[in-house]
């Protein structure tokens, strides 16, 4: 029985301390000026597409790619020809 208490004051230290981890890293990153992923991790999460409490993975990947694309032009790591080709490759669209 001891065991059993031992085990489920572990289970409920480890679920408190998962939590306020959570807690310290949103604010860490929210503080940073990348805070806006905090804020669109938040937002992932309490979308109804995804399912509660789940990633919606469609909107999240679309969301870093963007996110990517952005900031290397930014940086001008890529022109705006690079830009064109990544659209036309991602929509496929043809010249005529």
């Amino acid at each position: 029985m001891n065991k059993e208490r031992r085990k489920l004051k572990f289970k409920s230290f480890a679920k408190k301390s998962g939590i306020f981890l959570k807690s310290v890293g949103l604010g860490v990153l929210k503080a940073t000026p990348f805070g806006h992923v905090a804020t669109e991790i938040e937002n992932n999460l309490r979308s109804e597409a995804g399912g509660k409490n789940k990633v919606d993975k469609t909107r999240f990947v679309v969301w870093a790619v963007v996110t990517l694309v952005f900031v290397l032009k930014f940086l001008n790591v890529i022109t705006w020809d690079d830009l064109y080709k990544f659209v036309e490759i991602i929509f496929q669209v043809e010249n005529n």
